[in-house]
């Protein structure tokens, strides 16, 4: 008996797995919600997700005024509702406090789409601080995941707000147990700096984390030292202002049954002070391999790996790192020794125009990662130095 046997040409044989996968996800999502059903998992709202410069944010009403976009993040100390800028204090119809700063309002109400969340207190920071040149309205915490049960779906980017106690995972979701401390919110995580110890350490959740996989403070605990091959680094301006330290490789992470290896650490010293108390915080970037569901009221994390728990951890791999300026200008406050960027000729205070020709400002955050994120990858940056615009070829490469 004669076997036929047929192959599709390349490009239909690409759109055809291209087909399948996106089948594949369509599925996964439905059999989610499926399974979710079955879990008894009453929504009461379900918001797309929105990263804003790689914030995870949420629309909010105050007031019934138009929804503005604020940051959702667990471990915020602040009570109520803050917001970042005068702007929309005068659109809110508010008057903003002497100096600037201070408390707006001792109660208004809060409202996502049709829900309303209740009445929260409102402040605003003021402008001499970095949260001042931030694309979001301001940042939102405990008022939310007092008021729900807040689950983070990744895989269908989806923020669903459930009634709580309406929500009962399945056994293959991970329970963590968290413990709360003036106004941070911890769990407890195993991490090996090197390939002999590992250690628990007690990690703030920190979901306005963006920009970091795990954070740790230096002589915190045990194991909690720099490592030799440890490189300084700047290590971001976010809400608590500017903040520097060390950056290596993690021997391993784990929590539960998960072990991540690999995991790029950043370490501040032990002089600096951080908001959270304890060994350190762990970043949305670490979070976000993990469907998460967060029962504060029972005090009570859920986790459950999704289709990115697998990706590689990666870094910056064009040598250079910048800050936003009051004037939204990107300045280059960090060259990395035998990197990229030192020998294409980027100098310390340059200011990033463009890159590959398209300005600095109108890339996303997450598409500023993946583009300086392709090994071997070549790019064209515009820089302003000394008054004069130049360009400089950078080719791509893994530093540490």
């Amino acid at each position: 008996m004669k076997r036929f046997s047929y192959r599709l040409p390349l490009p239909l044989s690409l759109c055809f797995c291209v087909l399948i996968f996106s089948l594949f996800l369509l599925y996964s999502c439905q059999s989610n919600q499926q399974n979710q059903a079955e879990e008894k998992a009453t929504s009461w709202i379900e918001i797309p997700q929105d990263f804003r410069y790689g914030w995870l944010t949420l629309p909010l009403e105050v007031n019934g005024n138009k929804a503005i976009q604020v940051i959702l993040d667990l471990s915020t100390p602040f009570d109520g509702l803050v917001l970042f800028h005068k702007e929309t204090v005068n659109e809110l119809g508010l008057a903003l406090p002497e100096g600037g700063s201070g408390k707006l309002a001792d109660s208004v109400m809060l409202s996502i789409g049709n829900v309303d969340i209740g009445q929260a207190g409102l402040v605003t920071f003021g402008e001499d601080r970095q949260t001042s040149v931030f694309e979001v309205a301001g940042i939102i915490g405990k008022t939310v995941f007092e008021k729900f049960l807040v689950e983070l779906d990744f895989d269908c980017s989806l923020i669903k707000l459930h009634q709580p106690g309406s929500l009962i995972p399945g056994e293959d979701w991970l329970e963590n147990r968290l413990t709360e401390d003036r106004g941070n919110v911890y769990a407890d995580f195993v991490v090996g700096l090197n390939g002999i110890d590992a250690h628990q350490v007690e990690c703030a959740i920190d979901m306005s984390g963006f920009s970091y996989y795990l954070r740790l403070k230096e002589g915190s605990g045990p194991g909690m030292d720099i490592p030799p091959h440890a490189v300084r680094a700047f290590l971001g301006d976010g809400i608590t202002g500017d903040r520097s330290g060390h950056i290596f490789r993690a021997y391993t992470f784990r929590t539960g049954n998960y072990v991540l290896d690999g995991l790029i650490t950043e370490m501040v010293g032990s002089d600096t002070e951080l908001p959270f108390a304890r060994n350190g915080s762990i970043g949305l970037k670490l979070l976000r391999r993990f469907n998460m569901m967060i029962d504060y009221s029972n005090l009570k994390l859920y986790l459950k790996s999704n289709k990115s728990i697998n990706d590689p951890f990666l870094y910056n791999m064009t040598g250079f790192n910048t800050r936003l300026n009051k004037d939204k200008s990107w300045q280059v406050v960090q060259i990395f020794d035998d990197s990229p960027a030192g020998e294409a000729g980027i100098r310390l205070g340059d200011i990033i125009l463009k890159i590959n020709g398209r300005e600095r400002s109108d890339y996303t955050f997450a598409e500023l990662e993946a583009l300086t994120q392709k090994r071997g990858d070549t790019l064209t940056v515009t820089v302003r130095s000394n008054g004069q615009e130049t360009e400089k070829k950078l080719i791509l490469r893994e530093l540490f």
